[in-house]
């Protein structure tokens, strides 16, 4: 229940509420003795009684009052008046930091200046033996004059050698009961570390990996580990490789990049150490882009202006079979204000590390260039004769994308400048866009999307908020989206088209499923299940005869390994389809005559993921591709 205006709490007046979350409610207040606004955050009296999170509570407060930094809110007091018990912290004036990145990529400069402020708070905190364990956008404020203040302390967690928290369990049971177990999830899905989401041990290094997380974001205006489902969220955190940051925002400084990467390193003991060390970097790099801004701004600019030139809009032709393709590129021009030399060095100040090993690759490779490239383009020329590409889109927001049965229509999600994000279907042959599904809020954002065999609908998953794997169908050209199922995978519809299959994972039962539901999600069926340490990934696959469902798998029995799977219609009997262990797998999709599957798998962690061909029922694996 919500607490009115002027209300009194002791000596704090309320003046209004301004948020809310898991812990309690907060309210803008005035200290009446010392006449200052402070921020109240009062749990109700209904959570007061469940002593677990009163413990919480309580041990948000002791966490945060034991921290001095200027980069963290301040706590002033712990009270309790008439059965609302309440912290009174500083008051800060500013905006959450998920709304000022609001899906945009942002500036370099301010990027490292912010991370300095977040890693200084936390180099802090690790001081004093606390973990944060959610840290997050929404929990860092930013002030009008980009001074950062950490909150919310609610998952904080101290040291085993930390006196305070065992004086504060003293006579008491409940600090054992709230003590977070391995396999039990603390933190917001997308910021956690692989530990953390695996529900193992956590310490200072996890805050070092959500710290990457949030610079990533504020890097490329998006997070790198994102999934249409918990179950896929959670296996990119353990197991994928973010991609590149170059890719959204080539303003960023490759410096930046690998402090990042560091910072995302799967195997805690490979990131940073401490918080200090990664300080120590960010502070380094905003040396270098200072002293950088002085040297462009110390040169000056030329009073020549050069007319583009008249194709600077150029059209790329790809000759497949003589005719030119439909592939679009736009020339990026070098700003007319600065010479060859300024760019080309500022070029090299991006990227010197690797400048020295691209002049040594350059040299060897152009020993044998003239040969090797005249014998690979007439391969090539072979192979590709009649190829034909076509871009689409050209606006760079495009997600998820699928084929109609009869390939005339493509459904692909977009997002928008404003971060919102909605659901369109193109019509391939005229180019005709329509917008199936409206932006309804900044906290939607669409997955993989599938039509029926019949075409007349799509399927897609979308997020709302903290609610992952929703699943919605909406027919083809638009109309009334109707909810069918949650806590869905990627769905692979069988031939007949009245029923589709798709994973789940049961996290408290330590269990995947492969379920087979009716067209219009009723009649859930587990069709076949694995337990920890195996598991179901999502990307099933329901074969052409439609007796056959085949699925990327992955465990650690024998050691860790993906592979796919085969399971069994009729009675559920599953089998690894291949001996072939890789590193990663995601989607399986069966050869139209059912003689094997394509899948893409990664052979090694951080190499491309390639198109594998997996024949059936032999099990053979074969590359198909094998990307520069």
């Amino acid at each position: 229940m919500s607490i009115s205006a002027n209300t009194k709490l002791g000596r704090y007046e309320i003046r209004s509420k301004i948020g809310e979350g898991g812990m309690g409610q907060v309210y803008l207040a005035q200290d009446i003795q010392l006449d200052r606004m402070v921020a109240l955050k009062v749990l109700s009296s209904e959570i007061a009684r469940d002593q677990q999170r009163l413990y919480r509570f309580l041990q948000e407060a002791r966490a945060a009052s034991k921290l001095k930094s200027a980069n963290v809110a301040h706590i002033y007091e712990i009270g309790e008046v008439e059965g609302h018990h309440f912290i009174a912290m500083e008051y800060v004036e500013g905006q959450p930091l998920n709304r000022k990145i609001a899906a945009q990529p942002m500036e370099p400069a301010e990027i490292v200046k912010l991370g300095i402020q977040i890693a200084r708070a936390l180099d802090e905190a690790h001081s004093k033996g606390i973990t944060h364990r959610d840290i997050k956008p929404q929990n860092i404020i930013v002030t009008p004059d980009a001074e950062v203040k950490m909150l919310d302390f609610g998952l904080a967690k101290l040291s085993s050698g930390e006196p305070s928290l065992a004086e504060l369990a003293a006579d008491s049971q409940l600090a054992t009961k709230v003590k977070t177990s391995p396999g039990i999830v603390m933190g917001t899905v997308n910021y956690m570390s692989p530990e953390q989401a695996m529900g193992r041990d956590v310490d200072h290094r996890t805050d070092i990996f959500s710290l990457g997380v949030v610079l990533y974001e504020m890097a490329t205006g998006r997070v790198p580990f994102n999934g249409a489902s918990l179950t896929e969220t959670i296996d990119r955190i353990a197991h994928a490789q973010p991609e590149a940051i170059a890719r959204f925002n080539y303003k960023v400084p490759a410096e930046l990049e690998v402090i990042i990467k560091k910072a995302l390193r799967k195997n805690r003991d490979e990131r940073y150490q401490a918080a200090r060390d990664l300080l120590v970097d960010l502070r380094d790099l905003e040396r270098e882009l200072e002293f950088a801004t002085r040297m462009e701004h110390s040169v000056a600019p030329s009073t020549s202006v050069s007319t583009p030139p008249a194709n600077s809009e150029a059209v790329t032709e790809i000759v497949t079979s003589g005719q030119p393709s439909l592939i679009t590129s736009e020339t990026v021009a070098t700003p007319t204000n600065v010479s060859s030399a300024e760019y080309l060095t500022r070029e090299i100040k991006r990227h010197k590390k690797g400048v020295a090993i691209v002049l040594a690759v350059l040299l060897i490779s152009g020993i044998g260039l003239t040969f090797g490239l005249s014998k690979f383009l007439s391969s090539k020329r072979a192979q590709n004769k009649s190829m034909k590409m076509t871009r689409l889109t050209n606006n760079g927001r495009v997600g998820w994308a699928s084929i109609s049965p009869d390939g005339k229509y493509v459904a692909y999600s977009v997002r928008d400048e404003a971060g919102l994000s909605s659901l369109w279907v193109r019509h391939v042959a005229t180019t005709s866009n329509v917008q199936v599904v409206p932006p309804d809020g900044p906290n939607l954002t669409f997955g993989q999307s599938t039509f029926s065999p019949d075409g007349n609908y799509i399927y897609y998953l979308r997020a709302e908020g903290g609610r992952l794997g929703l699943l919605y169908q909406v027919p083809v050209f638009g109309g009334t989206s109707k909810k069918l199922l949650e806590n869905v995978s990627q769905i692979s519809f069988s031939p007949d088209g009245k029923r589709f299959a798709f994973t789940r994972r049961y996290a408290s039962e330590g269990q995947d499923a492969l379920i087979v539901v009716n067209a219009d999600g009723t009649a859930e069926q587990k069709l076949a299940t694995r337990t920890h340490p195996d598991f179901f990934l999502p990307g099933a696959s329901w074969s052409p005869d439609g007796q056959t469902i085949a699925c990327p798998v992955g465990g650690f029995t024998g050691g860790y390994y993906r592979s796919v799977a085969v399971v069994n219609i009729s009675d559920g009997a599953q089998k690894i389809l291949t001996s072939r262990k890789w590193y990663g797998v995601e989607r399986v999709a069966w050869l139209p005559d059912g003689s094997g599957v394509i899948t893409t798998a990664q052979e090694r962690a951080g190499d491309q993921y390639q198109l594998w061909q997996i024949s059936y029922p032999e099990g053979e694996a074969r590359t198909l591709t094998n990307d520069l």
